[in-house]
């Protein structure tokens, strides 16, 4: 007998063949679908990998204006020039096809709101937000520490002043903070809809952090820089500004060779006043004759606070004869007004002024000074209430 496993398949019968063409037709049906899988594979790789390119370069220019921002806001202590800066910054933290407004508003000690800075906001707003509080509409609650974020403000129950109108928008508002206290708010409209992400948001807060920071250092800086230009009972300059702005307009004066005068004001029997009154009633009469000065000064005369209750005027473009004129119409201003004491009672004072202006040998701050302050005292002598020279 013949072995049946000797047998071998007939490589020329049709269903040899017919069988052989079934197993490669599945071998290359399980090709084609490994090949299409590692395509699938390859394009989800590649869409990954342009996924992590765009997401590490969102990252990197976050990165890039945080650091922008750092160095911005610690170039400078000025207070507009700080602002500018902060809002050049916080545009650019998203991404928006056109410029929304934006602004920030600085918390006063007394729970008032101030627009500090502003962007494309209009009038109208800006008349609307004049006495903004603390928890009062979207930004007043932000004042109070919380991120405020609104997606259609129009229709948000928590706004409670209305600008007047305007295009639909949305809200993102952000608590500056010093320390532990608020100091301010930045406001940037977005467009209805616009949904914050967290990443935007993270970076929002640790700008916001920083430029908190730096608006309370600014403001003392300005503080400090005030009291050493102002004096602080009168608003005037002080002393040591009166005479660095009398050396400009002296210098101007050599350069164009255009007028310059100078008044040096005295109030007559002020120390009567005060052994009368109080010097608290001093202090106020000084102040409301300060704001006279002020009241009637051109916009380039410079009133000064020289000592005491000795005042100065600085008057540019101003001859001798047009400064005595300037004079006499301040002293009769003077003489007509009622002055307030601290307990409302009325009263009324005169003051003594010396007119002093520059000549071609009398062109130095201390020699103009000391000609107006003897002029000043003729007057004195020759019984106050007068202008000298006549």
């Amino acid at each position: 007998m013949t072995d049946p496993t000797d047998h071998k398949p007939d490589k020329s019968s049709p269903e040899w063949r017919l069988a052989r063409l079934e197993r490669e037709n599945r071998l290359l049906r399980q090709g084609i679908r490994q090949g299409q899988r590692m395509k699938e594979l390859w394009l989800k790789a590649l869409d990954d990998l342009q996924a992590n390119k765009e997401e590490l370069a969102r990252r990197n220019r976050r990165l890039t204006t945080l650091q922008q921002v750092s160095a911005a806001i610690s170039e400078t202590l000025v207070q507009d020039e700080l602002f500018r800066r902060i809002m050049d910054a916080m545009a650019r933290l998203i991404e928006l096809d056109e410029q929304w407004p934006l602004g920030i508003f600085l918390v006063e000690p007394d729970g008032s709101m101030r627009l500090a800075a502003q962007r494309g906001v209009g009038d109208r707003f800006i008349v609307a937000h004049r006495k903004m509080q603390v928890g009062k509409c979207l930004c007043g609650l932000a004042a109070r520490g919380e991120i405020v974020i609104s997606e259609r403000c129009v229709v948000d129950p928590r706004r409670t002043i209305d600008p007047g109108p305007m295009p639909e928008h949305g809200h993102l508002i952000l608590p500056l903070r010093s320390k532990e206290r608020v100091v301010g708010v930045f406001f940037y409209y977005l467009p209805p809809g616009r949904v914050i992400k967290q990443a935007e948001l993270e970076t929002f807060l640790a700008v916001g952090n920083q430029v908190g920071l730096a608006i309370e250092n600014a403001r003392l800086y300005e503080t400090v820089r005030r009291l050493s230009i102002y004096d602080p009972l009168t608003g005037l300059y002080n002393h040591g500004q009166f005479y660095s702005l009398l050396e400009e307009e002296l210098s101007r004066h050599q350069r164009t060779g255009l007028p310059l005068a100078l008044l040096m004001l005295d109030i007559d029997h002020f120390k009567k006043v005060n052994d009368t009154y109080g010097h608290r009633a001093g202090d106020a009469i000084l102040r409301q004759l300060s704001r006279l000065l002020q009241k009637e000064a051109r916009t380039i005369d410079r009133v000064c606070r020289y000592g005491g209750e000795e005042l100065a005027l600085i008057l540019p473009d101003t001859d001798l004869e047009a400064a005595r004129k300037a004079a006499e119409r301040l002293r009769r201003r003077v003489e007509e007004l009622r002055f307030i004491t601290c307990d409302q009672r009325e009263i009324r004072l005169t003051v003594s002024i010396g007119a002093a202006a520059c000549t071609e040998t009398e062109a130095e701050a201390e020699s103009l000074v000391n000609s107006a302050d003897r002029a000043l005292y003729a007057a004195k002598r020759a019984g106050r209430n007068r202008v000298y020279p006549l």
